[in-house]
């Protein structure tokens, strides 16, 4: 049965993707650079994705907003809606564009600024992803991990073992 004949349709149309071929839903759980790599593959199948990304980053633009304006992270966020965005890719490289200058913005990503502005007037991380989304015309949904600050922590169970090696280590070399 050739379905395109009997719908009119062509096989790249929201039609043909939800209800003739029943959509499969993936929920993605992560950040950093492996996330958002695979989201921007997967965006191309006829799939529904959710993305609940990390907001616990604290590096290099990142980190930096998140000390000056105490907000989530936003870098993993704003890389996963580049990556998913359905924008020519000239838009996309704008957000992940990085200021090279000798003021306070040096390193910033224009797209960090952006969702932390969004997140400043808002006071919702997930309000900001939606309207980011938007500007990025991003067809599947992100969600943030957290909407609060969060810092990871761990604690070394053997840190006393690993003190006396240490000190072994240092003997050795004198």
């Amino acid at each position: 049965m050739n379905y395109n004949k009997i719908y009119k349709i062509n096989i790249h149309s929201n039609l043909w993707r939800n209800e003739i071929c029943k959509r499969k839903k993936i929920v993605l759980l992560g950040g950093g650079t492996g996330a958002s790599t695979i989201l921007r593959g997967l965006k191309y199948f006829p799939v529904d994705i959710t993305a609940v990304i990390t907001v616990s980053d604290n590096g290099r633009s990142t980190g930096r907003l998140r000390k000056e304006f105490y907000t989530p992270a936003v870098g993993d966020i704003r890389h996963v809606l580049s990556n998913l965005s359905t924008l020519p890719s000239e838009v996309k490289n704008i957000m992940e564009y990085r200021l090279s200058t000798y003021s306070d913005l040096n390193g910033h990503s224009m797209g960090n600024l952006i969702l932390t502005a969004f997140y400043k007037e808002t006071g919702s991380l997930q309000k900001s992803i939606e309207n980011f989304s938007k500007l990025l015309k991003v067809e599947h949904t992100v969600l943030p991990l957290s909407e609060d600050y969060l810092t990871l922590m761990g604690k070394l169970l053997m840190v006393k073992l690993l003190k006396v090696k240490m000190k072994l280590h240092m003997h050795k070399k004198i």
